[in-house]
């Protein structure tokens, strides 16, 4: 699947912030089991960790890491979206994941809401 990129794109700060971690990176994993390369925005909020120790092994992270504000990761995410070559959009409310598609659209970069459907997209594209 050389020179293909897929952007993950659902829900970060709606709802449980683990969880929706956890989902994103469930599906990038098996996207690249599928030998599909993908980009997890989710991973960014690791970058700026609260050094608070939540108890259970680990560091709290922040959905808004280094002192950044919405409208910057925003921003961030939809010009990711223009470098890819096909957008899963996983499900749940999220203006963010919203923007990132709707880029996706006007761009005709594919959107797919299932990672079995993007890696049937994929192997086509061998």
């Amino acid at each position: 699947m050389k020179n293909l990129l897929i952007y993950i794109a659902s829900p970060i700060s709606q709802g449980v912030l683990r969880d929706n971690v956890a989902r994103a990176c469930s599906a990038g994993h098996q996207l690249m089991q599928a030998g599909i390369p993908v980009l997890i925005p989710h991973l960014s909020v690791f970058l700026g960790m609260k050094q608070n120790y939540d108890g259970a092994g680990g560091y709290v992270p922040e959905v808004l890491p280094l002192d950044t504000t919405l409208k910057q990761w925003y921003l961030m995410g939809i010009m990711m979206v223009l470098h890819c070559d096909a957008v899963l959009r996983l499900p749940g409310d999220s203006v963010g994941a919203d923007m990132e598609t709707g880029m996706a659209d006007k761009n005709n970069i594919p959107v797919f809401h299932s990672v079995e459907k993007v890696i049937l997209w994929a192997r086509d594209k061998l």
